[in-house]
């Protein structure tokens, strides 16, 4: 029964070992990766015009602003800053928060 304990011991020591010393740059890599990911601007399509040339629908360039409510550590002061940036309502930040 000790032998056995030893042995997943020894296991579960190994795989640690494994993941800290030999993968973890690659790890470490993949999770900065996936923090500081880039959002594409997607190319702008071609304009929509009637017959006579008018203009129905056009293109316009709009930015998003993406927020990971597990990742603000201080609410007030975040609805502070961006509804001053953005002008909008703090409440109405908030409660997206």
């Amino acid at each position: 029964m000790g032998l056995a304990i030893a042995f997943i011991f020894c296991l579960i020591f190994a795989r640690l070992f494994y993941v800290q010393l030999v993968w973890g740059a690659e790890l470490k890599y993949r999770a900065t990766d996936q923090w500081n990911r880039e959002i594409p601007v997607i190319a702008s399509r071609g304009l929509i015009t009637d017959t006579n040339g008018q203009i129905l629908a056009g293109n316009r360039t709009s930015y998003s602003v993406f927020l990971r409510p597990n990742a603000v550590k201080d609410a007030e002061y975040t609805v502070t800053v961006l509804s001053g940036i953005f002008s909008l309502d703090p409440q109405e930040i908030l409660e997206k928060i």
